[in-house]
Formats: structure tokens, sequence, C-alpha cells
């Protein structure tokens, strides 16, 4: 939503969702380094993961857990990650 209102505002595409990871670890309270991989792993979970999100969504599965099935897959191929979950 933010990048499609960006993109609508006339914001050049360089520009769209900068300081994003920032506002995303300020609002956990975390450093902000760690903004960026809040975002990755947000990214894994609807981009390639549905099922481990839904499950993290229905509270079967903590953060941490699916933090870790997304990390531990990473170097798996997309179709390799998409079997696993």
């Amino acid at each position: 939503k933010r990048q499609a209102a960006e993109e609508a505002a006339g914001v050049r595409a360089a520009k769209r969702g900068k300081g994003l990871a920032s506002e995303v670890a300020l609002a956990r309270q975390d450093a902000p380094v760690k903004g960026n991989q809040h975002l990755g792993f947000a990214r894994a979970l609807v981009h390639e993961m549905p099922y481990t999100m839904a499950a993290l969504e229905a509270g079967v599965l903590s953060e941490y857990r699916a933090t870790l099935i997304v990390r531990e897959s990473a170097c798996l191929s997309l179709e390799h990650r998409r079997q696993l979950d």
C-alpha cells in the first residue's frame, strides 16, 4: 500500500519505501538494522511460504519458530522451499 501511495504521489522509484525498515524496527522496539531482517522475513512468508504464514496467523506457530523455518530454508531453491512449506 505504501509503495502504491508513494507512486501515486510522484515519488521517484529509487526513493519509494525508503526508511521503511527503520520504521518497522522502531515500531517493534528493535535496533534499526533489524528492520531489514523483519521485512525480508515478511516478504519470504508472503511470496514463498504461504502455509507457514497461515500457521503463524492462526497461532499454530510462534514468530520464533516461523523465523527458524524461513531462515533454515533460505538455502533451498524456490521449488524446494515451497515443497517444504
